[in-house]
């Protein structure tokens, strides 16, 4: 039988070679594309970690007003030891950026030592996952705070003591740490000349505080879940 020749162009590139040598084959990356994920997970970081940095930095020179606000996340303060002045105590609640009221105890202090102050949050940061922003002053002194206010959901201590007690203060009639530590009428509330508290420990959905001074400063994040220690 008679076959014809199919005619090829001498000129023409082999598509079907070329395809084959391509076959099973990764195009390569462009500049920049691929590697770690931590890469772009570690741009997203940079501005809320310069922020951190630079307010915290800012508060340990005294030069600012220390304020966390509500996010409806609680953080949790621990230190080994506490000596308050002009303390006051009393039921509150706190509205979260969500919208949602939340119980806490509402704690004043004119002003405050802490020795071996300790705040961690969990967070969730996009493409990395769980993880734990925590600040500590562990120099030679304590951390020193005024007119200091906390939304706490508990306190915890070792041992501790309180001077010239008064128990059942109508909350409006507080007077011993300022505007912040005052309550609404009617409601119950304590107040004390002094505190002592050693081991340390509340969780909270806001602080403030008029200045917030740190002796030494480490401030960190890191992968999971991880406790002051």
């Amino acid at each position: 039988m008679f076959r014809s020749k199919q005619y090829r162009d001498p000129h023409a590139t082999d598509t079907g070679a070329a395809a084959d040598t391509t076959r099973g084959k990764r195009a390569p990356l462009l500049p920049g594309e691929g590697g770690t994920r931590w890469r772009r997970a570690s741009l997203l970081m940079v501005p809320s970690m310069l922020a951190i940095a630079t307010m915290t930095v800012a508060m340990a020179q005294g030069a600012l007003a220390a304020s966390v606000g509500v996010s409806g996340k609680q953080f949790t303060v621990t230190a080994d030891q506490v000596e308050g002045h002009q303390m006051t105590g009393f039921p509150s609640s706190v509205r979260s950026a969500d919208g949602k009221e939340l119980e806490t105890i509402r704690l004043g202090f004119g002003s405050a030592s802490l020795r071996s102050l300790c705040l961690t949050q969990g967070l969730r940061l996009p493409l990395i996952g769980d993880v734990t922003l925590s600040l500590k002053s562990g120099g030679n002194s304590p951390a020193t705070v005024e007119n200091f206010t906390a939304d706490a959901t508990d306190v915890l201590g070792a041992k501790g003591s309180l001077s010239q007690v008064e128990v059942g203060v109508d909350a409006s009639q507080l007077n011993r740490a300022g505007e912040g530590g005052r309550g609404p009428k009617g409601r119950f509330g304590l107040q004390a000349s002094g505190m002592s508290l050693q081991d340390f420990s509340t969780t909270a959905h806001n602080l403030t505080s008029g200045s917030f001074k740190l002796s030494g400063l480490d401030l960190h994040i890191k992968r999971g879940s991880a406790a002051c220690g």
